[in-house]
């Protein structure tokens, strides 16, 4: 998660500055998945205590939930 900018992702230890923003993440997660040899996904870098507004959280939701419907379609 810390590769994401800042702005989108404030609850990580490692925060980017100019990082991906979450569409192109979303994109590349996406292309990723759809590969027959992916059999495992892991999200990393989250810290709550660092998370403004639940952002990070929600970013995460709704990117498993991306993943999850990429692998069900």
């Amino acid at each position: 998660m810390d590769v994401i900018d800042s702005a989108f992702a404030p609850g990580v230890s490692a925060p980017a500055v100019i990082g991906l923003m979450p569409h192109v993440v979303r994109r590349l997660a996406g292309t990723i998945i759809a590969n027959d040899k992916v059999s495992s996904v892991s999200i990393a870098e989250m810290n709550p205590r660092y998370d403004i507004d639940n952002r990070t959280a929600k970013l995460i939701a709704y990117l498993m939930n991306e993943m999850i419907d990429k692998i069900l379609t």
